[in-house]
């Protein structure tokens, strides 16, 4: 399965296309693992209060104590918690693993032309003054690619 999409930084006014190419059975796949953990979640179904102690000791600060003992209940929350560590993510990076991507970088005032409903959510950041200066080299960048992409065209259609 293809899709693409656009993404952009309207501080550093760069954008980009994304193409993404996935099998069919994979996006089947983790269309179901994600149905099911957003099913579980909905389930208010609590874990036992089973006392275990984490090995991580980064983890530690997360207890009560500081002593890197916990109960399930506590650190996984519900079976939906627990299916969404455990099984969905796995299942998403194995997929995404499994997806072939590419990217391509085009100006950013260009792509705005073609695609403007993408660039709707577009919201303006607050340093003003950075920005400007980006933007001023953004549309610099975009006259430049616009003119060699006039300037191929016209080669492409003399032949």
């Amino acid at each position: 399965m293809r899709q693409w999409f656009i993404g952009f930084n309207d501080y550093w006014f760069t954008a980009c296309i994304f193409l993404e190419e996935t099998p069919f059975h994979l996006v089947v796949l983790d269309f179901l693992v994600e149905r099911v953990c957003w099913l579980l979640d909905k389930i208010p179904f609590q874990l036992p209060r089973k006392k275990f102690r984490l090995k991580d000791k980064e983890d530690w600060d997360y207890t009560k104590n500081n002593d890197g003992w916990t109960d399930w209940r506590e650190w996984y929350g519900g079976i939906g918690q627990l299916w969404h560590a455990f099984v969905c993510v796995p299942t998403t990076d194995f997929i995404y693993k499994k997806t072939k991507s590419d990217v391509i970088y085009l100006p950013y005032f260009f792509l705005k032309e073609r695609f403007p409903t993408a660039f709707e959510s577009e919201e303006p950041c607050e340093d003003n003054d950075k920005i400007k200066i980006n933007e001023k080299t953004a549309k610099g960048l975009d006259k430049e690619f616009k003119d060699a992409y006039i300037k191929i065209e016209r080669e492409n259609t003399r032949t």
